[in-house]
This record gives structure tokens, C-alpha cells and sequence, in this order.
């Protein structure tokens, strides 16, 4: 667990994550259901 941590402050370590706006739930949670999604989705609800 120590050695995970410190890859990831090291920067070896690089999360896939896609931001979507929160208009494209829908296609987001469609795209979850079918198993497409690769890393992580976050929904901005800042617009």
C-alpha cells in the first residue's frame, strides 16, 4: 500500500477520469449501463 502511494505522488500514477456536462447525464448513465465507460465520469454542474 505504501509503495501505491507513493507512485501516485510521484505522478506515476494517472487516473482516467472524463468530465462531462451535466446536460449528458443521461448519455453518461446509458454508457455506464452498457459497460463502455473507461475510468471515471464526473458530472459539471457548474454552466
Amino acid at each position: 500500500m505504501e509503495e501505491a502511494f507513493q507512485f501516485g505522488a510521484e505522478g506515476l500514477v494517472v487516473p482516467v477520469v472524463q468530465k462531462r456536462p451535466v446536460e449528458d447525464a443521461v448519455k453518461v448513465f446509458d454508457e455506464m449501463e452498457a459497460g463502455t465507460i473507461q475510468g471515471r465520469m464526473v458530472l459539471d454542474f457548474t454552466n
